[in-house]
This record gives C-alpha cells, structure tokens and sequence, in this order.
C-alpha cells in the first residue's frame, strides 16, 4: 500500500484497513478522515498537518513516527500504542478512547492538551512531556513511569491511585487534585508542598 493510495480520500472513505504495515511514509497534509485501521503498523511515517477526523484504530501502533498538528476530530483509538514518535500540537481532547485506549513509549509529546479527557489507567513510559494541558482529566489508576515534565502541569484532575514514583518535573497543587492513593518518591515528592506554602530547612 502506498501514500497514494491513502490519499485519494474519495475512493476509500469508510474503508477499513486490515493488517496494513507502512514504513516511511510521507502522510502529511492530506486527509486521511473517516476510515478504520485495524491491527495496523506505521512504522517512521510523518503525519505532520495530517486530517484523521471520524478513523477508527484497533489494535495499532505508531513506531518512530512524527505527528505535529494532527487533527483529531471524533478520532476513536482502542488498544493504541505509540513507541519513539515525536508528538506535537495536537488536541486530543476531542479523542474516544475504548479500553484498553493508548500507550506511549519512549515519545517526545510537546504542547499537547488533554482537556477533560477520560484517561484512566492510561500508560506513559519513559516520555518527555514539555507544555502539555491535563487540566480537569481523569487519570486515576495512569502510569507515569520514568517520565520528565516541563513547563504544563496538572489541575483539578482525578489523580487517584496514579503512578509517578519515578516520575520527575511535575507540578501538581494537592488543593486543586484528587491525589488518594496516588503514589511518589522522595525527593521528587517535595514539589508538592510548595503549593502548600511550607518551607523545609
């Protein structure tokens, strides 16, 4: 299957995709809107300005891929797993997540927001996260593992059994989270009594 394929939108819309593997592809700026990709592989692809509005993907991945300013308008994603991409500019607040939703692995995720979405148990690992919006979102039981935070940060979300043990750069009010169960690690967890107005000498 090549790029162009993909691009000719009038032919395949509602086309669904099956066990499709693209490698180095160049998908930026076309639509790729509503179609349905299933157990499908994108592996070192760039879907920078890529339309993915009303898709559908079960069971895919995304390996070493780039995708800035995607939109992603009623994009459903179940069993998602992004690895080594570069993500940046999207909205994923628009997103419908089945369960298990999506992954990220080792990704470089940049001024990305999550407004209000419901995120729960969801899995970043080893990710820097830089300017990225999780205001009002439900990530209890989410997973933070070896991630560093900058820049963006956390309010009035559902924080509740969340991982960030070994998490680092986050800031999160404890006034404006629900943090039960949640777990850190010393000295990283000290970041949260700034919030607090405490001082330790």
């Amino acid at each position: 299957m090549e790029t162009e394929d993909l691009q000719r939108d009038d032919d395949f819309e509602d086309r669904v995709f099956e066990g499709l593997q693209l490698v180095s592809a160049e998908a930026g700026g076309f639509p790729l809107t509503g179609k349905t990709f299933d157990s499908c592989r994108f592996v070192n692809c760039q879907f920078d300005g890529t339309r993915l509005d009303g898709s559908n993907f079960r069971d895919c991945s995304f390996s070493g891929c780039r995708l800035t300013v995607v939109s992603l308008r009623k994009t459903r994603f179940r069993q998602v797993a992004f690895v080594d991409c570069r993500i940046g500019g999207i909205d994923w607040s628009g997103i419908e997540l089945g369960n298990p939703g999506m992954s990220f692995e080792d990704c470089m995720l940049d001024s990305c927001s999550f407004f209000k979405q419901k995120l729960a148990g969801l899995v970043f690992s080893a990710c820097r996260l830089v300017a990225c919006d999780f205001t009002e979102c439900d990530l209890s039981r989410a997973a933070f593992g070896a991630c560093v935070f900058s820049d963006g940060g956390f309010s009035k979300c559902n924080l509740r059994d969340a991982d960030f043990v070994s998490a680092e750069g986050y800031s999160i009010d404890p006034a404006s989270n629900q943090l039960r169960g949640a777990r850190f690690r010393f000295p990283e967890a000290l970041s949260l009594l700034k919030y607090l107005g405490i001082k330790l000498e």
